[in-house]
């Protein structure tokens, strides 16, 4: 193959949220590890496409009322957001025998690009796409997913030679409905990152018999088999993820296989840190003065939350997305059979407004945070805090069961 042609060939991802340096379009680490993706492939020289939705509310933040119970509110997009994204496509699909409006909204970095499609008209499709992961009914919930996959088909038709197509990544099952439209068998690849039931959705197939006129035989169809029957590949994001796979789809492990989580090290690393690294000067007194530096900023960081004295504490820190499989009580347990000891813990996080058991560790690491001196809460946790966090703190805590995290398992 010419260079020129290679130079040709695309990657394509689809995926629900991605983390970019702007705007509110994520929820937690998918996004975050597809947002690396696409800056990584990017200084690559990659030509890298991803198609998303355009969330006008984003995902979601909270305050907290007197009685420390958590209000959820919309992540409006920022300015700086939506005057980057141009119009690249416009098109009408079918969703619901409806014809819908759609624009694509492009985001670019380099030669690899992000795809955000909105949904113009009618209202009820809108209001579809008006948040990340917040839906009314199981029914808006599918709607929401098949006017991806709608919007990714007719995209893809209008604008790439199937050709040049290199493959199409599905990050995760609600990315799966696009080979019902899209039909180009060994183009496909499955990454599943999440070993739990929450990570394979179902939807009744009376549902895909309206929109799709398919007659399922199974009842309640799972779109992560779905996926896995139209892909040529299909991997999980770690040894141990894949080894549990394995044991919930058997009937695919010729397809599996893993490719183990990375970062893109230059959205993460310090920058004095990281040049010294790659110049190779980097010794063990600059590395320690360099440590001192990032604790130093964390702690003018944490003082926002709670002016206490930081001298001399060990800061330990539970920054992740609050579910009960992560294990938010273990934190909990710590700080109160240490908490004689000059540690200071720094928890993070938010749950899912609809998860009831999440919104409730909420209130509790809140009602710690007012009550106990050592203990600082910082519930709208983000990819930027993320970097302070983890780049300052003495030391991480990663609590989930066994079996149930991705690359983590």
């Amino acid at each position: 193959m010419s260079s020129s042609n290679q130079r040709r060939r695309i990657v394509i991802s689809i995926t629900p949220d991605l983390a970019l340096d702007v705007g509110n379009t994520y929820a937690g680490g998918l996004g975050v590890l597809e947002g690396d993706k696409f800056y990584a492939a990017s200084k690559l020289g990659l030509n890298y496409l991803v198609l998303s939705l355009f969330y006008k509310n984003g995902y979601v933040d909270y305050k907290f009322d007197e009685q420390d119970n958590p209000i959820a509110l919309p992540q409006p997009q920022p300015k700086e957001f939506t005057d980057v994204l141009k119009v690249s496509d416009e098109m009408v699909i079918k969703l619901r025998g409806d014809n819908v409006k759609v624009k694509a909204l492009e985001y670019s970095n380099g030669v690899a690009k992000a795809i955000f499609f909105s949904a113009e008209e009618p209202e009820w499709a809108q209001k579809l796409v008006e948040r990340l992961y917040i839906e009314n009914t199981h029914e808006e919930r599918f709607y929401k997913y098949v006017l991806l996959a709608k919007a990714s088909e007719a995209y893809i038709r209008r604008n790439i030679p199937l050709d040049n197509i290199e493959y199409i990544d599905l990050q995760e099952a609600y990315a799966a409905l696009l080979p019902l439209f899209l039909r180009i068998p060994g183009k496909y690849r499955l990454v599943i990152h999440t070993a739990g039931p929450w990570g394979h959705p179902t939807f009744p197939r009376d549902f895909f018999k309206r929109e799709y006129g398919f007659t399922f035989v199974d009842h309640d169809i799972v779109l992560t088999e779905i996926g896995l029957a139209s892909s040529k590949q299909a991997f999980a994001v770690s040894a141990k993820h894949f080894d549990v796979l394995l044991k919930v789809f058997p009937h695919h492990s010729e397809k599996l296989t893993y490719i183990t989580n990375g970062v893109h090290i230059e959205k993460w690393m310090d920058e004095e840190l990281l040049r010294s690294y790659e110049n190779h000067v980097l010794t063990l007194d600059r590395f320690i003065d360099t440590r001192l530096r990032l604790k130093n900023r964390l702690i003018e960081f944490l003082r926002r939350y709670k002016d206490i004295n930081y001298e001399n504490k060990f800061i330990v820190t539970w920054p992740r997305r609050i579910v009960a499989y992560k294990r938010p009580d273990f934190p909990i347990r710590l700080i109160t059979e240490l908490k004689d000891l000059p540690i200071v813990l720094v928890l993070s996080g938010k749950a899912h407004p609809q998860d009831v058991k999440g919104l409730e560790y909420m209130k509790l690491f809140r009602r710690l945070h007012r009550e106990m001196e050592n203990v600082v809460y910082i519930p709208n946790y983000s990819r930027a805090i993320a970097k302070i966090l983890l780049s300052g703190a003495d030391l991480l805590l990663f609590t989930p069961f066994s079996g149930w995290e991705a690359c983590g398992t």
